[in-house]
């Protein structure tokens, strides 16, 4: 139960600061993201109140509350959390790339296998542009991505440059207390199916494909020696030694470049 006059002043600003936000979205990005956190900010404001957390306001000598469960505010709260996006650099012959998303720049002069610092964007529909570091006129790449909020994206440039695509790639970062897990997303064209396997020799992972991306295979904390292989064969393709994977992490393990040529096939571990 809450106040209605403090209730009602929050969501007032709440509505008007995220209906300036959407007028903004594809005029000003610097402007839509100044309003959405201020309506991220009300919006918070809106729910603390509702729970009625150690906030008692009166208004004209009277108390008026407003009943909201806490299934609603709970879900309110998941459709407000923002999304967290980073961009990786998948394409063995692409050029280092300005990564542009709805007219900001995301990630400058991003070179083959580099990943851009991860960003939060309000949940919603967005434009990426890939242009030529330091150029504009026409990108190399556009495609349009939605973003779910409370989501993690990793979006990878892949394919070679005369086919470039991208691949929207969601994380799932929680893992049981004290545990940790990872995955393996396969993102070389021109490699063959591959196992992920200990050096000791326990394959972990099976048999994945070009953009293939695993399950998660949830491990003790611990530091791993681990082989990428070719698939159902003791082939070793690229060794990855000392990957430390610490408790309450989840990462991914990229396998990126080609087999038969520069870039050469490599692994590239990021925690999500």
């Amino acid at each position: 139960m809450v106040v209605r006059s403090e209730f009602k002043r929050a969501l007032e600003k709440a509505h008007m600061y995220g209906l300036l936000a959407e007028y903004y979205k594809f005029r000003d990005p610097d402007l839509y993201m100044y309003y959405y956190q201020k309506h991220y900010k009300y919006t918070k404001k809106v729910a603390a109140l509702a729970r009625g957390a150690d906030t008692r306001m009166t208004g004209e000598g009277r108390n008026e509350s407003v009943p909201v469960s806490r299934r609603e505010l709970e879900e309110g709260d998941r459709r407000q959390d923002p999304a967290r996006i980073r961009v990786l650099h998948a394409s063995p012959d692409a050029p280092a790339v300005d990564v542009v998303i709805n007219g900001r720049t995301l990630a400058p002069n991003l070179s083959f296998g580099q990943v851009s610092p991860t960003l939060a964007l309000p949940a919603g529909s967005y434009r990426v542009d890939l242009f030529r570091a330091g150029r504009r006129g026409t990108p190399l790449y556009s495609e349009g991505i939605t973003l779910q909020p409370g989501r993690t994206y990793t979006v990878a440039a892949v394919n070679p440059l005369d086919n470039l695509d991208l691949q929207v790639i969601e994380s799932e970062p929680e893992v049981r207390e004290g545990m940790s897990k990872f995955r393996l997303i396969h993102l070389s064209p021109d490699a063959p199916p591959v196992d992920l396997a200990t050096r000791e020799g326990d394959v972990l992972l099976f048999n994945l494909r070009y953009r293939d991306e695993s399950e998660y295979y949830v491990s003790p904390p611990a530091t791993q020696d681990l082989e990428l292989r070719a698939a159902g064969s003791e082939r070793v393709l690229v060794e990855i030694p000392n990957v430390r994977l610490e408790p309450n992490r989840a990462y991914s393990i990229y396998v990126l470049g080609r087999e038969r040529r520069a870039p050469r096939l490599r692994a590239v571990v990021l925690q999500d």
